[in-house]
């Protein structure tokens, strides 16, 4: 995993940059699979979710809000991608008692335009997480 911006991210890896001005201290990009270009295997969108969660947890985010990655244009089923990301978020959160144990979901209309990027929050002043 990597904090800066490389030149090429790889599909299902992920990379972070400070969220400025935003509410969120870190936005954590990642490539999802594109399954109209063939790219079809659950492995993929679940490495894009697993790795966003590891970085996330490297940067010390306290929360966590995901988007549907690869839902609508990319062409995965909404329901398919939730399942996958609640699946990635209970393993996660399972793996060490402090990193909590709550995971939820959103849909692809929750977050338009972001199907590939997730936003990891880490709590700060003024900010309920």
């Amino acid at each position: 995993m990597r904090r800066r911006w490389p030149s090429e991210t790889i599909l299902g890896g992920a990379v972070a940059t400070p969220g400025f001005n935003l509410t969120a201290s870190w936005v954590i990009h990642t490539v999802g699979p594109n399954r109209n270009a063939g790219q079809s295997d659950p492995a993929l969108l679940r490495s894009a979710f697993d790795s966003s969660l590891d970085l996330a947890w490297e940067l010390g985010c306290s929360s966590v809000a995901l988007p549907a990655i690869s839902a609508g244009v990319y062409g995965w089923d909404a329901r398919e991608v939730a399942r996958i990301a609640v699946a990635s978020a209970r393993a996660h959160a399972g793996e060490s008692p402090d990193r909590g144990s709550s995971a939820s979901s959103c849909s692809p209309g929750a977050a338009p335009g972001l199907q590939g990027c997730a936003h990891a929050v880490r709590s700060q002043p003024g900010y309920a997480s």
